[in-house]
């Protein structure tokens, strides 16, 4: 189906960090909502799987009213991470301790996952009962639907870099509470689902999971386009693959310059139930949606603006922290800064710079007070909605 777009300005914060700087995981916003579901969506539905507010059609300050939607501060280091990942690809905060994230590397290293401190201290290192072909992305979500926590981890091997896989696999498990002891996890710990496109194979590196056990897969594709997929997680056995739902498809476009558009592919991403946002990541950029009240079949038709993102070599990977704001990284050989940025007091974004329906460019999009280096000025325009 087409992908239905309206214009907005959406802001683009200056990448100001040094290279010592470069390569970071850095913290930025959360957006508050008070939840519940549409008016007259079936809760047994798959599009009812997720509504950040009630209202689905305020779109003009779903990025204002929340105390999350705040300029933000310059990233600050916080550690590095520790030595073995050296190609960190996947992201994401524990369930059980909001000082712990689990982090892991992608192809040609070993099937291992890495539990770290948000300082950068390793916590754990476990072996996985899983070949890793290419792990790209990894999210948190469900074990059944008597889990309303999120307390499994969901681990992606969605790589295809040539596309030519025939399927694809998400792996989950239960997340430890404790780490004491836990060097590794057995084959029976570990339920598989396996899974093709219904239109061919195609590279992914990004991957998310929603509060009904929904998992959810941004392909990346030339030409900036990323086109999203969709199936509830049910255990396969061997030989039995399942097919994706094709949902809709985005063009980076639609939310940086051409320019930028042309060099970007979408690289990781995460969902945060709370609030119903979903944040992307690219190589350079960073970006995020707020459903408004919408479905997540029906995210690529919500607001959207850029997010701080640090000036990485190559940015791979993206997570929500625990009390709002998030966390992202880069793959490189050398031991990568993790860098926080706080929020920066709470000045809401000025009504020019919100997601309006207008195909018109603001003058000004600057909300920030004088001399605020982080907030910029630049601004951007979404097509107009198709009739």
């Amino acid at each position: 189906p087409p992908m239905l777009m309206f214009p907005h300005p959406a802001f683009r914060p200056p990448l100001l960090l040094t290279p010592v700087l470069a390569g970071a995981l850095a913290l930025s916003l959360v957006a508050c909502g008070d939840g519940g579901p549409s008016p007259g969506c079936d809760p047994g539905d798959l599009d009812c799987s997720v509504f950040s507010t009630p209202s689905p059609t305020d779109d003009a300050t779903a990025f204002e009213r929340a105390p999350g939607c705040a300029v933000y501060g310059t990233p600050r280091q916080t550690g590095r991470l520790p030595t073995g990942l050296v190609e960190a690809s996947g992201l994401v905060r524990s369930a059980w301790d909001p000082g712990r994230l689990w982090v892991h590397n992608d192809s040609n290293n070993p099937a291992e996952l890495f539990a770290i401190a948000t300082d950068g201290t390793l916590l754990a290192r476990i072996d996985m009962p899983v070949g890793n072909r290419d792990w790209e992305d990894i999210a948190r979500g469900p074990c059944d639907e008597n889990d309303a926590q999120g307390r499994c981890i969901y681990l992606g091997e969605i790589g295809d870099n040539n596309a030519t896989h025939p399927w694809i696999e998400v792996y989950r498990f239960r997340e430890p509470q404790s780490l004491d002891g836990v060097t590794s996890l057995s084959r029976s710990q570990i339920e598989i689902m396996r899974v093709r496109y219904p239109d061919g194979p195609r590279d992914a590196e990004a991957m998310w999971v929603d509060t009904r056990q929904n998992v959810w897969i941004a392909s990346k594709e030339p030409g900036g386009l990323t086109r999203l997929y969709t199936i509830p997680f049910r255990a396969t056995v061997p030989e039995q693959i399942r097919v994706l739902t094709f949902v809709d498809q985005f063009l980076l476009r639609d939310v940086l310059s051409e320019e930028d558009a042309r060099t970007q592919r979408v690289t990781a991403a995460d969902f945060e139930a709370e609030t119903g946002r979903v944040i992307f990541r690219t190589r350079d950029f960073a970006f995020e949606f707020a459903l408004a009240g919408r479905p997540l079949t029906r995210l690529f038709n919500a607001p959207v603006r850029t997010v701080p993102a640090a000036d990485e070599p190559q940015g791979e990977a993206i997570a929500w922290g625990p009390n709002g704001g998030y966390y992202h990284t880069s793959e490189g050989p050398e031991a990568r800064p993790l860098l926080r940025a706080l929020r920066r007091g709470s000045h809401a974004l000025s009504t020019r710079c919100s997601p309006l329906r207008s195909a018109a460019r603001p003058s000004g999009c600057s909300a920030q007070p004088a001399g605020d280096p982080v907030v910029g000025t630049r601004c951007s325009t979404r097509r107009p909605e198709a009739p």
